[in-house]
């Protein structure tokens, strides 16, 4: 079927001179004026001749700076009023860089003015909710339709691997994969409502920001270095090569120059991206298919002054060519647009001298015609006013709590208790005083708390002021004036973590240190005053010290020897309330999970590139410790928090001074998710089990597991010599007589349908009770269904387990049948028999105390 637009393309196409096509490949920059006035030529601040160039054929324009949507909406018309009045009366695509968080920087954002006000990106992948990225997507582009914006220049796809990168704020962080699912479902939420006029997604920075040595930004010529010692260009590239399969967007290459990289064989130019072939023709169109519009990022061919300080064009690696062979370069490249340029002259030239064909010219300015037709443009009259909307603004703020971070609790000084006395320092007072007393002497407080900014090195001249860049580490001043303050009060400090500061260096004498990547004073104090639970994760982990983040590769995220917080860290209170039918079984849960100790997460990534998260739990302070840690894992659909810790195994083994290990088997909990049954099965997760051992660094462990957790124990016990004392729970003479869970009593193949499964009220009444438990606890049913599907059947060697074991089954324990056999089959096992069912069993009070108990010596 012929798409009617590309009719219309043509015909536009044929009617267009080489000046009109030359104006559509120019992508300008133009600021609001009082009111939505269009500023004239002449005013500073319209930041260029805007009249004269729509005049002249330019049709693409990027809104810079602060301006309400009602001033926006009002430009819109105004400008599209200027267009109309052309021969041809092409309509203006007005693009703006993100508007809906907190940080303002000329160059790549502006923080929310009448916009509803949402978390940073960097604050979304603490959130790690792709439900909520798709919320925050269709907010945005429903609130930058109405004002008239149809490009938004974003989201960033980049991974922030270099924890120094100035541009870490505008990344959802250091998790190639999360980036890829939080990108994807920007992008679902950003086109799925089909009543709000189409906005474009220009991705950038194609193939991928991120890798920049030293942590130094392209903007500058002494940052356009981007390096891969590493070997990670496709980790890079991942979430880029993931959304080009699936969305019409648009692309956009950074300024970086590819150092020392080879593809295919062959060394890459050492040019920047938007002037290479390689990368934009070959890799971009010719490998990844794409043959959209291509727009480089902004001033790659005029020197010009910013903000009264010279700044060179960014044709970094083509610096010695002329404004006109730099165009040609761009082209030639497979570059449709030139961001932040307005020079149609240039083509002119290029076309009437021979060296730019009129055909390579309309093959771009029908991708940009097609696009202004796929946008609806030529349709649009005037924009409606819209007043704010209150539930975007709710959505937003709720946003903004869940991305806080709680790095660390000590003594449980969170949540504050509402009513206590409070001194302040970058909190607005009029809003603590609706949580606390006010004091303006720290000696008279209860508390102290304090919100920064991250550390960075200031830099002098026009452009450069506004990126925060150079060192991560606390000045002295800073260091000194917290040290002095908690010699006085407990403190609490918030850092604004736009880059991953070195927190461990300002940690110390803090008694609660939280992050927050955009939040207002009143969300934040929602979550110190426990109004809502704390749940955000750290999206990059925390360099120890500043030698350790020189000796990072940059291209590589988590690439740090010894993190003072590793990536997903995060300390908790206040679980989120959970909903289900099984009233009687979320209570016990939530009161568990209240009751339980909060404990210090962390992750790794094991041989596979599977993230595994752990929960380490230390002694209580009144009991010697004892020098064997025990490490805990869960059976099916829970995980450590809700098995082990909800059922005051934790606390009863704390308290007798063993330092306890939660270990979130994948497709559980913390630890990644996947729908692929390959990258499941018990033997997998006991692989990962003794690679979270390793990292203990101990001769000797405990190991106690329940129910799939006890096969994947078992499993672990026999390839892994460190394993002193080992409890197995909810199995019985199946991993004798099956090899593995008795399937003969759990069908897996049922169990994975059950969980896929549209309508739950059709299943059997033992699959709906587990399907409602596993969404209770928060389950991730697809990863679940994999592993149904990847149950082990294949044996254990009984022989080499060469721990003392206990064997501890429930007496209506359909898969703990004739536990005595299991028992009889390890080499020095004794077995418990406790009354209960496979669920009550395992949260007896005597289950807990049986391992306690085998464990106390």
């Amino acid at each position: 079927m012929i798409n009617p637009d590309d009719a219309r393309v043509e015909a536009l196409l044929r009617r267009m001179t080489i000046e009109e096509k030359a104006g559509q490949l120019f992508h300008g920059m133009a600021g609001v004026g009082p009111g939505g006035r269009v500023l004239a030529d002449d005013d500073p601040a319209a930041m260029g001749p805007l009249r004269a160039q729509i005049a002249a054929g330019l049709s693409h324009v990027a809104v810079m700076g602060p301006a309400t949507p009602a001033d926006m909406a009002r430009w819109h018309d105004a400008v599209q009023d200027l267009a109309a009045q052309t021969r041809l009366g092409i309509p203006v695509t007005l693009s703006s860089d993100p508007r809906h968080g907190f940080v303002s920087n000329p160059a790549t954002g502006t923080a929310a003015t009448g916009f509803s006000q949402w978390p940073e990106p960097l604050g979304l992948g603490a959130v790690r909710d792709p439900d909520l990225v798709r919320a925050y997507a269709a907010t945005v582009r429903r609130e930058l339709a109405a004002a008239g914006i149809s490009v938004l220049l974003g989201p960033t796809l980049d991974v922030a691997s270099e924890p120094r990168w100035a541009r870490t704020v505008e990344t959802f962080g250091a998790d190639p994969e999360l980036v890829t699912t939080l990108a994807a479902a920007f992008l679902d939420g950003f086109t799925a409502d089909v009543d709000v006029p189409p906005v474009a997604a220009m991705i950038k920075h194609f193939p991928g920001g991120g890798p920049q040595k030293d942590g130094e930004d392209p903007h500058f010529d002494y940052g356009k270095e981007q390096v891969y010692p590493g070997g990670a260009f496709d980790l890079h590239l991942r979430p880029f090569a993931d959304v080009l399969a699936r969305y019409p967007v648009q692309v956009m290459p950074y300024y970086g120059v590819p150092t020392g990289l080879s593809l295919d064989g062959g060394p890459v130019d050492e040019v920047g991206f938007a002037f290479n072939r390689r990368i934009i023709t070959g890799l971009l169109r010719e490998t990844l298919g794409f043959s959209g519009i291509v727009c480089t990022d902004f001033a790659l061919v005029t020197d010009r002054t910013v903000f009264g300080a010279p700044m060179r064009a960014r044709a970094w690696g083509v610096e010695h060519l002329d404004r006109h062979e730099r165009v040609v370069r761009i082209l030639d490249a497979g570059c449709d647009q030139l961001g932040g340029e307005v020079a149609p002259e240039l083509v002119v030239d290029l076309v009437r001298d021979g060296r730019l064909t009129e055909e390579r010219l309309d093959t771009s300015v029908r991708r940009i015609l097609a696009e202004k037709f796929r946008l609806g443009l030529f349709e649009r009259g005037s924009l409606v006013r819209a007043e704010g909307n209150s539930e975007a603004v709710a959505a937003g703020l709720d946003a903004q709590r869940r991305s806080v971070v709680v790095v660390e609790n000590r003594d449980a000084v969170l949540p504050m208790r509402e009513g206590c006395r409070v001194y302040a320092e970058g909190v607005d007072s009029q809003v603590l005083a609706g949580y606390a007393d006010v004091v303006d002497d720290p000696v008279r407080a209860d508390v102290a708390l304090l919100r920064v900014d991250a550390p960075y090195e200031p830099r002098s001249e026009g452009f450069e002021r506004f990126f925060h860049a150079g060192s991560l580490s606390f000045s002295h001043d800073v260091r000194e004036h917290v040290a002095t303050l908690a010699g006085r009060v407990p403190v609490v400090l918030d850092v604004m973590l736009d880059r991953a500061a070195l927190l461990g260096e300002i940690a110390g004498p803090l008694s609660a240190l939280t992050t927050s990547f955009g939040v207002s004073d009143g969300a934040l104090l929602d979550v110190v005053f426990g109004r809502v639970p704390a749940t955000g994760v750290l999206p990059f982990e925390i360099c120890g010290n500043a030698e350790e983040l020189v000796a990072r590769r940059p291209d590589v995220p988590f690439d740090s020897a010894a993190p003072a917080y590793p990536h997903r860290h995060g300390l908790t209170f206040g679980r989120p309330a959970m909903t289900n039918p099984l009233t009687d079984v979320k209570a016990l849960v939530e009161a568990g999970l209240a009751a339980a100790p909060t404990p210090r997460t962390a992750t790794v990534v094991v041989d596979d590139g599977t993230e595994i998260a752990y929960h380490r739990w230390e002694p209580g302070p009144d009991v010697e410790p004892h020098p064997v840690p025990v490490v805990l894992q869960h059976g099916f659909t829970v995980d450590t928090m809700v098995e082990w810790a909800s059922r005051g195994t934790v606390a009863a083994l704390t308290a007798a001074g063993r330092t306890v290990v939660g270990v979130d088997a994948r497709g559980h909990g913390l630890s990644q998710k996947s729908p692929d049954p390959s990258r499941y099965g018990e033997p997998r997760m006991a692989r990962d089990l003794r690679a979270v051992i390793g990292l203990l660094d101990v001769t000797a462990v405990d190991l106690v597991g329940y129910s799939m957790g006890s096969i994947i124990s078992l499993l672990a016990a026999a390839e892994e010599p460190k394993v002193r004392r080992l409890v197995v729970g909810g199995v019985g003479a199946g991993v004798v007589e099956v090899g593995g869970v008795d399937t003969r009593e759990l069908d897996g193949d049922v169990v994975a349908e059950a969980f896929l499964a549209d309508d739950p009220s059709a299943l059997p009444p033992e699959m709906v009770g587990m399907r409602a438990f596993a969404e209770m606890v928060g389950a991730d049913f697809p990863s679940l269904a994999a592993q149904a599907r990847s149950l082990y059947v294949g044996g254990v060697d009984f022989a080499r387990v060469t721990a003392e074991s206990l064997v501890i089954a429930g007496d209506e324990d359909p898969l703990a049948v004739r536990p005595e056999v299991l028992a009889d089959a390890l080499p020095n096992a004794r077995l418990v028999i406790l009354p209960g069912d496979h669920n009550t069993a395992g949260s007896n009070p005597d289950f807990r105390a049986a391992v306690v108990d085998f464990l106390r010596n």
